[in-house]
């Protein structure tokens, strides 16, 4: 859990829980039964008298250095926007993250919750899942230059024009016309595909 501001929003946050603070408002966090770690770092506005610049700079580093060692199974930004420097926090370190998104406008094009959570279990990687009742995700991912993983319905007309575009991708059909009848598995092998010719 990141929560990166001052004393009232971290004491908001505190029925998520487990987190990455600062020194000006860690103590707020004390002896709180919920937690079995806080992981402080001063900001530079708060240092103390003596403390240098480079002192506060270096300790951060070290602890962020420390950070990336950890195996966290899930990293929670609360924050009501978009944290920057949160997410830069929370990016995992050399292994691969996948970001998954699991909404369609259409009911015949929804992948059954069941296969979404095998696939993530089956995934070596991170996973960032991603969620919007607007789709579109697959079309951002291309544009970001990322490579894609796209279930198509069975329609030769979509699968001509709407595919991913100058990116590496894998496109995975069903033999129906309803996307629910991917197997998993064919979803998987598409996967470990474009994994390793990355």
């Amino acid at each position: 859990m990141i929560r990166r501001d001052n004393v009232g929003d971290l004491v908001c946050t505190t029925p998520l829980f487990a987190a990455l603070v600062n020194s000006h408002n860690a103590a707020v966090l004390e002896g709180n039964r919920d937690l079995d770690a806080v992981y402080a770092y001063a900001k530079l506005k708060h240092r103390a008298p003596g403390e240098s610049t480079f002192g506060i700079v270096l300790d951060r580093l070290r602890l962020f250095a420390r950070l990336r060692r950890e195996r966290f199974d899930h990293v929670v930004l609360a924050k009501g926007g978009f944290d920057r420097h949160g997410l830069a926090r929370a990016a995992p370190g050399p292994q691969r993250g996948v970001a998954v998104h699991i909404s369609a406008r259409e009911p015949g094009r929804v992948w059954q919750t069941e296969k979404w959570l095998a696939l993530i279990r089956r995934l070596d990687a991170g996973v960032m899942l991603l969620w919007s009742p607007g789709g579109g995700a697959m079309h951002v991912a291309a544009g970001l230059g990322l490579p894609v993983v796209a279930l198509f319905e069975n329609l030769p007309y979509k699968k001509r024009h709407w595919h991913p575009w100058q990116v590496p991708y894998e496109m995975v059909s069903p033999d129906t016309r309803d996307i629910a009848d991917i197997p998993l598995e064919r979803v998987v092998e598409a996967w470990r595909r474009l994994a390793k010719s990355l």
